[in-house]
């Protein structure tokens, strides 16, 4: 093939134009200092609008006695619009210590018969009596079911509050599934105890196998998707079965307003204030680097690629 006069195009001479990013401080520290004003947006936007979210928050295990049913009136001094969460609070108890936090069989809970080695992560709470026997077992076992808050809570005058699609769908419909055929002999306590109809796959039981980090924590209970609570006085049926003299610990009920960023007050505005902070911080250090610095130069250069093996000097 003739290529004739395309013998000096770029194409032919492999010279073709092309574009390289090349990460220098100049340039970083405008894009810094981009992000940070975007941040420092956010921070101001956010913090300010999620203190506008209604919060309630009551403790009732010192009105109500341990093992008892009461009502409980509340005095709600604002408007809340939906959607609304009904939450519990539990003080003082950590869900990850190290004695209840793996101490359950997740192949039981998925509605498979454990192993020996799944089974023996719900020790003590695996056997009744410690009697091996199928007849036995606990189904779920575990420390960590075994702790599950069975407290129960009914609105009065408001059927606004559903119990329902508490939780996540991948919990329901995954890790969650009805014990196997081979414990239908077995100590189904959870289902028995008649708080928890559906057993493992009661979504207040769902919900406390979640576990929390900290404590405090909160669990939703029940949740409002449409309708508004006015600010005037409601009542609460509260069946009080949870005992907390073992770790000393209050409990509470939550009303809060629920938006985009949950119903945590601060958290995204601390969030945004602290990328905000780092891309300032960062920002200025690239900027006292990028001060008076010279513009980098190097005889590979693509420009002076062309012309090194060419001497320059003959006539």
């Amino acid at each position: 093939m003739n290529i004739g006069s395309f013998r000096s195009q770029p194409i032919i001479q492999q010279d073709l134009k092309r574009c390289r990013l090349r990460s220098v401080p100049h340039c970083s520290t405008v894009l810094f200092y981009l992000f940070a004003i975007i941040y420092a947006v956010l921070f101001c936007y956010y913090g300010l609008s999620m203190h506008r979210i209604h919060e309630f928050v009551m403790r009732y295990d010192d009105v109500c006695g341990n093992q008892t049913n009461c009502i409980l009136e509340i005095d709600l001094p604002e408007n809340f619009t939906a959607p609304i969460g009904l939450y519990y609070r539990l003080t003082n108890f950590y869900q990850l210590h190290r004695q209840i936090a793996n101490s359950f069989s997740s192949m039981q809970l998925r509605g498979m018969v454990a192993n020996t080695k799944d089974l023996a992560k719900c020790n003590p709470h695996t056997y009744i009596n410690d009697t091996i026997h199928p007849a036995n077992l606990y189904v779920p076992c575990g420390s960590l079911p075994a702790a599950v808050f069975n407290d129960t809570f009914s609105f009065l005058g408001f059927d606004g509050f559903s119990e329902t699609e508490i939780t996540l769908s991948m919990d329901r419909k995954v890790l969650y599934n009805a014990p196997a055929p081979e414990y239908t002999n077995s100590s189904n306590w959870l289902q028995d105890s008649g708080l928890f109809p559906r057993g493992v796959q009661d979504e207040h039981f769902i919900s406390w196998m979640r576990q929390s980090a900290f404590s405090p924590f909160r669990k939703l209970y029940a949740f409002s998707q449409k309708k508004n609570l006015s600010a005037t006085k409601y009542q609460i049926s509260i069946k009080n079965n949870y005992p907390t003299s073992l770790f000393k610990g209050e409990k509470y009920i939550v009303i809060s307003e629920i938006r985009f960023f949950g119903t945590n007050k601060d958290g995204p505005a601390y969030v945004f204030g602290f990328m905000c902070a780092m891309f300032l911080v960062a920002a200025s250090i690239l900027g006292v680097i990028s001060w008076k610095r010279s513009k980098p130069s190097s005889k590979f250069h693509p420009d002076r690629i062309k012309t090194m093996f060419i001497d320059t000097t003959a006539n």
